[in-house]
């Protein structure tokens, strides 16, 4: 099975991702870990990486890596923002959350804090930026929007309920599936 998961930023898509393939004995890949690791190298945030791919057009090089294991392989979870898009034959996954959830989260996890966001105001604006900035980037690129919930087999909305539970609805899913 080939699994896709993508999403709203803080809707637990990583924590999601790694859960599900622990219990299924997936392989897991994520782009957004290869990406925070470059850009700390560059000594930049996040969203100056992402403008800084964007305007090198540096895109191609993960786009074709995921193409590559979506045809390569199986039994695997891609947690990345276009894997849908690349590997048409995975099932997609979309998980959302309200923005002041997604603020909330980012003022408690680890990866809110490698931001150094100096208030909730500044999280927030952050967040957006990157949200508008990836929407627009990748309605140019590639006339996707990754936001039409169209596009995935399985839409959550996180904001509500435990990571547990979304881990819970998935894997009932990838049961079913299986079957």
């Amino acid at each position: 099975m080939k699994i896709t998961i993508t999403g709203d930023l803080y809707s637990g898509k990583s924590c999601a991702g790694k859960a599900i393939s622990e219990k299924f004995d997936y392989t897991y890949y994520s782009v957004g870990v290869l990406q925070r690791k470059l850009a700390v190298e560059k000594g930049m945030s996040i969203t100056e990486y992402n403008t800084y791919v964007f305007n090198n057009k540096l895109d191609k090089d993960i786009d074709d890596k995921t193409i590559e294991i979506g045809k390569e392989k199986d039994n695997f979870i891609f947690d990345a923002r276009l894997a849908w898009n690349f590997i048409p034959d995975s099932f997609k996954i979309y998980l959302k959350v309200d923005i002041d959830i997604a603020v909330d989260r980012s003022m408690t996890s680890e990866r809110g804090k490698s931001e150094n966001y100096s208030s909730r105001a500044d999280a927030k604006e952050h967040i957006s930026q990157r949200r508008g900035l990836e929407v627009s980037r990748f309605r140019s690129l590639y006339n996707v929007d990754i936001e039409e919930e169209e596009n995935y087999d399985l839409v959550i909305d996180t904001s509500c309920i435990t990571a547990e539970d979304v881990i819970e609805k998935i894997s009932m899913v990838i049961r079913d599936r299986k079957v």
